[in-house]
C-alpha cells in the first residue's frame, strides 16, 4: 500500500529534518500532525504598574536572563525570570525606550547574575553604575569553540539543553536576521524571549564546561 501524504508531517519527521537542518521545511510542520514548535512562553506587558513590578523582581533575582530589542533606539525588553516566567515588554506609552534603557540600568546594577547574549552591544545603550555579574553565552560559546562564526541561541540550546528551539529563520522566515526596526513586533518579541530564556538557561551548564576545561579565568 502506498504511504498516505498526511502522515508525513509528524514529530519524528520534524526531529529528523531540525537534525539535517533542513530549516526551510521545518515551519511548515506548524500546526500539522499534531505537532507544534517547541519553545518556552512569555507574557506581554504593556502596563506600567505590572512592567514596574517585573523589574523589582528581575532587579532582584538571583540570575535572570535579559535581552533588548534595539538599534538606533530601543524597541522593546524580554526578562527571563524562571523556566515558566518570562515577558515581553514593549516600548509603547508610559513604557517608551528612555524609560526601557532606564529600566535595564536598574536591572543591570541589581540582579545577581544577569544572564544575555552580547553584552557589549547592550551596553551601548545601558550604562549600569556599578558592574555586576554578567554572563555572556556568545563569549562562553566562543571560548567553548572558538571555529564556529555564528553563535545563536538555537544552536547553544541544542548543545547544552537538548532542546531544539525554532530558529530566528523559522521566526522570521527568512534566512538573514532583519533589522530590528523592520522586524515584525510579534516575530521581536518571540526572538527576544527566546535569546533572554536561553541564555539564563544555559548559562550553568556552560559555566560548568568552562570549568571542566580550566577555562573559567578566561570568562
Amino acid at each position: 500500500d502506498r504511504a498516505a501524504l498526511s502522515e508525513l508531517y509528524t514529530p519524528e519527521a520534524y526531529e529528523l529534518f531540525r537534525r539535517l537542518d533542513f530549516k526551510n521545511l521545518l515551519p511548515r510542520f506548524e500546526g500539522r500532525g499534531g505537532h507544534s514548535l517547541s519553545e518556552p512562553s512569555y507574557v506581554r506587558v504593556e502596563d506600567f504598574r505590572q512592567a514596574e513590578e517585573i523589574f523589582a523582581k528581575a532587579a532582584g533575582a538571583a540570575a535572570a536572563g535579559f535581552a533588548l530589542l534595539a538599534d538606533q533606539e530601543t524597541l522593546g525588553m524580554a526578562l527571563s525570570l524562571s523556566a515558566e516566567k518570562n515577558y515581553f515588554i514593549p516600548a509603547e506609552g508610559f513604557l517608551s525606550g528612555a524609560y526601557l534603557e532606564e529600566a535595564a540600568g536598574r536591572i543591570l546594577n541589581g540582579a545577581g547574575k544577569l544572564c544575555v547574549f552580547d553584552l557589549k552591544t547592550i551596553l551601548k545603550h545601558v550604562e549600569p553604575e556599578r558592574k555586576g555579574q554578567f554572563f555572556d553565552a556568545g563569549i562562553a560559546a566562543y571560548l567553548l569553540n572558538p571555529l564556529k562564526a555564528v553563535y545563536s541561541y538555537e544552536d547553544i540550546a541544542k548543545e547544552f539543553l537538548q532542546l531544539s528551539l525554532p530558529s530566528p529563520e523559522e521566526i522570521f522566515g527568512s534566512s538573514r536576521l532583519p533589522a530590528v526596526s523592520a522586524m515584525d513586533p510579534d516575530a521581536a518579541a518571540r526572538w527576544s524571549v527566546l535569546t533572554a530564556w536561553t541564555a539564563r538557561e544555559a548559562a550553568a551548564p556552560m559555566e560548568d564546561r568552562l570549568r571542566q576545561l580550566r577555562m573559567e579565568e578566561l570568562f
